[in-house]
């Protein structure tokens, strides 16, 4: 039931579908395309709960181009909570680039 909400043509349904999944322990890696900025920050607070190495690469490129400052800055925290190798210079990087207030 909550991958189909997760689906949902709303986008508040869809980030509160993702959010329970991921506390769930299930990250729904889909939502880290969604068009919605929510759904996305809740798919990778999602992701930075499960398996790290299965999501580090998608995390980076959120870290690198996801429009949002939001989304940006929960992959930030996800790379860091997960410690990813991979991560480390990214996350330096990030904490220096100054973002909107």
């Amino acid at each position: 039931l909550l991958e189909r909400l997760a689906a949902d043509v709303e986008p508040e349904v869809r980030a509160a579908a993702v959010k329970v999944l991921g506390r769930a322990g299930m990250a729904l890696t889909s939502g880290l395309r969604d068009p919605d900025e929510a759904v996305r920050a809740n798919a990778v607070d999602s992701c930075s709960m499960g398996d790290g190495e299965a999501h580090g690469r998608a995390l980076l490129g959120l870290l690198h181009s996801d429009p949002s400052p939001l989304v940006r800055e929960r992959a930030a925290l996800a790379i860091g909570l997960l410690g990813l190798p991979i991560g480390e210079e990214a996350l330096v990087t990030a904490s220096r680039r100054a973002e909107p207030r």
